[in-house]
């Protein structure tokens, strides 16, 4: 039975998830559609979960898992997952737990060859899931995605990040975290990866209840590099305080310090050479005329990620190796 909320006419309320799914064999010229195991964690969004279940299920991706994990829910979310619960590949509702540990949870239940989580307040844009799909079907040396970081209000996006290189160095070491010090942060909403990388890297770090995700992103690049694709591929959801991860910011900030200090302290750790490096990089970067040779003294200007751009002419993404500096 197709479920309506008055009042919602935009993404992802405007399509009846009935008419959607397309059972074409996968990209063109490409293997065919990878299974892509997607997992929500909901706590007490009752009134949102509804939205970030539609986004994924309407998009009518041919080869989709999903997976949703209520972590002991007190409020309405319930009777709003029950009109899906035929579609899901997987659903519980645990004693209340934590967000990682539903998480945790989630991929342990997942089959798919790709992995990704929405938690039950963000949403995926309509054309994520096959965006993802062609890359991982057309570009197996890709072990982790990531897209244009986005945040949205009540269905509209009203910002959009600039596409990043993420150099592997840079996130192993953990500078990607959007805190002081940092040089940017790694949207999770947009965040894909193989199942093999998973099971290299290991699960979400229970113990942290804020940053488990940044200390992830550490973790898989010690094993592979973060492609930036040219596109939005999830919306990051700005509702001020009511947002918890805006609410919790501090809590997280503590958190980051403490991974950071952590993969500073390990044995090989290149950390505070890159950290002195950044440092005085930032000192001199906006005097013209010199910031290039800077970047060479420094040996910044190796820090590189690859970077995937639609190439229009030939309906593919081609893979650039781009400065970060």
């Amino acid at each position: 039975m197709e479920h309506h909320v008055k009042g919602n006419s935009i993404w992802p309320w405007v399509d009846a998830l009935a008419d959607l799914h397309r059972d074409d064999d996968g990209p063109a010229h490409s293997p065919p559609w990878p299974k892509i195991s997607i997992v929500t964690p909901n706590f007490n969004y009752g009134e949102l979960v509804e939205t970030t279940i539609r986004s994924v299920l309407v998009q009518g991706y041919p080869n989709l898992e999903y997976i949703v994990i209520d972590d002991g829910s007190t409020d309405g979310s319930a009777a709003a997952i029950e009109p899906y619960r035929s579609r899901l590949a997987y659903f519980e509702h645990q004693e209340n737990q934590g967000q990682y540990p539903a998480i945790n949870k989630g991929f342990a239940h997942a089959t798919g060859d790709v992995f990704g989580w929405i938690n039950s307040d963000d949403v995926y844009l309509p054309w994520t899931l096959r965006a993802v799909g062609t890359i991982f079907a057309r570009h197996p040396e890709v072990q982790w995605v990531t897209g244009h970081p986005c945040r949205i209000h009540e269905g509209t996006v009203h910002t959009v990040g600039r596409l990043t290189p993420y150099p592997g160095e840079l996130v192993r070491e953990g500078f990607f975290h959007g805190g002081p010090g940092g040089v940017g942060w790694i949207q999770q909403e947009s965040c894909f990866w193989r199942r093999s990388l998973w099971e290299k890297a290991g699960p979400l770090r229970t113990e942290l209840r804020y940053a488990a995700d940044y200390e992830l992103w550490t973790r898989f690049a010690r094993h592979a590099d973060l492609y930036a694709a040219s596109t939005i591929l999830g919306g990051f959801s700005v509702r001020g305080q009511q947002n918890r991860s805006i609410a919790n910011r501090g809590r997280y900030i503590e958190e980051v310090n403490r991974v950071f200090a952590e993969i500073g302290a390990a044995k090989g750790s290149r950390q505070a050479d890159l950290r002195r490096a950044l440092a005085a990089y930032k000192r001199v970067e906006r005097l013209p005329g010199v910031r290039g040779a800077v970047r060479r003294l420094l040996g910044l200007k190796r820090l590189k990620g690859p970077v995937m751009k639609w190439d229009f002419d030939q309906a593919m993404y081609r893979v650039y190796h781009k400065s970060f500096y």
